[in-house]
């Protein structure tokens, strides 16, 4: 198992995934369903399914193996074992 970051190379949404393939990272991406995620009131989970979709087409879109916008994200792909650090601000 590889872990498989969407990286928007600057300011933007990103996605961590664990899967075999980069194919696979791919399809659990769009496979993800933002309405399953918890986000509180009715009216807050409309608003992030809508968001967190487009988000997610948009990472995929701008892969550049597919014709996009001229926004880039990339794959990059970590072994098991690989630690990741991160910050929240």
């Amino acid at each position: 198992m590889k872990l498989f970051y969407f990286n928007p190379n600057g300011y933007g949404e990103q996605a961590f995934v664990a899967a075999e393939t980069r194919e696979e990272a791919i399809k659990a991406l769009l496979a993800t369903k933002p309405e399953k995620l918890p986000w509180g009131t009715d009216d807050d989970q409309n608003r992030h399914n809508e968001y967190y979709q487009d988000k997610i087409n948009k990472m995929v879109n701008c892969l550049p193996h597919y014709k996009g916008s001229k926004d880039r994200y990339t794959i990059d792909e970590f072994p098991a074992g690989s630690v990741i650090f991160s910050e929240i601000a």
